[in-house]
């Protein structure tokens, strides 16, 4: 189905049928000339593993402790966390790319592979599927061996496709600035998580594919349920707004992270949202905000770099404490 480059292996056969049943809204960024099967040297050259850096949990939790025992102010303390954050950055050692979504291909290593193509490409290195495949079935023994790795191939290509579909070539640093990483992750592993979640073999074959990621990659429960968290009540109500019954709508989130942007509030949406706040568990927080003028601090609360770095603590608090 894909353009194979050089890979010795290939993804299990009739894989596709999986694949195409649960695409659902990737297929406005699937194109299967961009899509490569690749050998490990190759992927190693793309994404070389020394490059691997993430975030330390140990490191984490201590950083934690003062705003657990004095509260958190998100007014004052979003920005003093984020900058502490730098601290708890390490490189991540035994962790190798097996798959990857890159915005752009140098011209060299492209010539030396042949493409004419160099952006927003996706490389799979089907030896290393079938690797990570063969050590999550050793957990599922009433499945064969071709299923989990036909659902292991489709969750890498998923997450791929989920960071082509929030690619946002102005953002160049989204990538290299660890909270800003840390959501596109968990929310890309979210997004496949979910589009292969109408199996329970699936949801439990990628739950524990997942547990063998790094540390951002496995915060992907956040965005399935977010109401755990402990930040509820305004932000709870404003993604609750979107999908009512406590669902998120991931499609919509991850394009309002392509743009860095959060909601694009006006009034009448606002007006005819309104209204849910008057049931409970929201209506003591409706009360309490309105001291405030609303209507401003809604503006002021959803728009760009500050609710994303909110909620990158929320996942980090949820995650370590």
């Amino acid at each position: 189905m894909f353009t194979n480059i050089n890979a010795t292996e290939n993804l299990e056969q009739d894989f596709e049928t999986l694949f195409f049943a649960n695409l659902s809204f990737l297929e406005s960024v699937f194109e299967e000339d961009k899509i490569f099967l690749v050998n490990e040297d190759t992927m190693d050259k793309i994404y070389p593993p020394r490059k691997k850096m993430g975030l330390n949990e140990g490191c984490l939790k201590e950083m934690l402790i003062p705003f657990k025992e004095g509260g958190f102010d998100y007014d004052k303390d979003s920005d003093k966390f984020i900058e502490r954050l730098e601290r708890c950055i390490e490189k991540v050692k035994g962790v190798v790319a097996v798959g990857l979504f890159v915005p752009k291909l140098s011209e060299d290593l492209a010539e030396d592979l042949g493409l004419s193509k160099t952006r927003e490409l996706i490389f799979i290195c089907p030896e290393r599927v079938n690797s990570w495949a063969s050590k999550v079935k050793s957990n599922f023994n009433r499945l064969s061996v071709s299923s989990v790795k036909k659902i292991v191939a489709t969750k890498i290509i998923f997450h791929e496709l989920a960071h082509k579909y929030m690619y946002n070539p102005s953002d160049g640093d989204r990538y290299n600035v660890i909270w800003k990483n840390l959501i596109e992750e968990s929310l890309a592993n979210a997004i496949a998580f979910k589009l292969l979640s109408n199996s329970l073999n699936s949801r439990a074959v990628v739950s524990r594919a997942i547990l063998e990621q790094p540390f951002e990659y496995r915060q992907y429960h956040w965005w399935l349920d977010y109401r755990k968290s402990d930040f509820i009540g305004f932000f709870e109500w404003l993604l609750f707004c979107f999908e009512p019954f406590g669902k998120f709508d991931l499609a919509h989130i991850a394009k309002q992270w392509k743009f860095n942007d959060t909601f694009n509030i006006n009034k009448n949406w606002w007006f005819k949202c309104r209204n849910i706040l008057y049931y409970p568990p929201f209506y003591r927080f409706y009360k309490e905000f309105m001291k405030y003028l609303i209507e401003d601090l809604i503006e002021d609360m959803t728009s760009g770099k500050y609710f994303w770095k909110i909620i990158s603590i929320q996942i980090l608090k949820q995650a370590v404490l």
